[in-house]
This record gives C-alpha cells, structure tokens and sequence, in this order.
C-alpha cells in the first residue's frame, strides 16, 4: 500500500494529499492562495485576515 501525506491548514475547506511531505505543503499552500485571492476578488472578506507564521 503506498502512502500519501494529508495536510490541513486552519482555513475552512482547505486541505490537500500529496505523495510526500513537501508534495502536500506545495499543494495546500497553492490551494490557501487560491481561496483567499477568491474572497478578496468577489468582496467575501467580512473579517479581518490574518497570517500566522509556519515553520515546517
């Protein structure tokens, strides 16, 4: 059975597999860009945003 690496990060719905550990960090932090350039495109920021520095 090969084995994946599931990586979630503390927004709603974001979260991704990868086949290594660095496979899914590149995906999930792909995915958070995505999800944040959506609610400041379409006005959907009704809170303040913050970042939280991450050490992997």
């Amino acid at each position: 059975m090969a084995g994946f690496w599931l990586l979630v990060i503390g927004m709603s719905g974001v979260l991704a597999y990868g086949e290594t550990q660095d496979d899914a960090i590149s995906r999930v932090q792909a995915l958070a860009l995505r999800v944040v350039a959506d609610i400041l495109e379409y006005g959907e920021l009704n809170r303040p945003l913050f970042c939280f520095p991450v050490n992997f």
